[in-house]
């Protein structure tokens, strides 16, 4: 299994397929008391910015390819440094699971719901990390 390198690429640039909307739909549930005691959006929803941007992917359901849009959002807790380069995340000990389980859901990599960066030793389809791992 590979390991995280705390670079923070997947904190600065978090894309996933809700867009903002969804996500403060979700969290006045949980708000509620009626929705899933258990889910991370009263974590979640609290620590992504949006950036405004969005993009439509194909993904693989089965024999078909869907689109899915996919939004990008930032983490408030990561700290950045001069250059704009990630330093430190404020919450790593305390992180949801969304962060303590990337890039897994469960025991499945889900690479067609979220982005593997350049250089992350998780992205299967990257020269880059599995020249450094090796």
């Amino acid at each position: 299994m590979a390991e995280c390198k705390r670079c923070g690429k997947c904190c600065k640039n978090v894309w996933i397929p809700l867009s903002s909307a969804e996500l403060q739909k979700r969290y006045a549930i949980w708000l509620t008391g009626t929705g899933d005691r258990n889910a991370d959006i009263h974590l979640i929803y609290p620590m992504l910015k949006p950036t405004g941007k969005s993009v439509v992917v194909p993904i693989q359901n089965g024999e078909d390819t869907i689109s899915v849009t996919k939004w990008s959002y930032k983490c408030v807790h990561l700290l950045l440094g001069k250059k704009g380069e990630p330093t430190t995340c404020m919450i790593h000990a305390h992180r949801p699971s969304m962060c303590r389980d990337y890039p897994l859901y469960g025991k499945e990599v889900i690479s067609e719901s979220i982005t593997l960066f350049p250089g992350c030793p998780f992205n299967p389809h990257d020269s880059i990390s599995k020249e450094e791992s090796t």
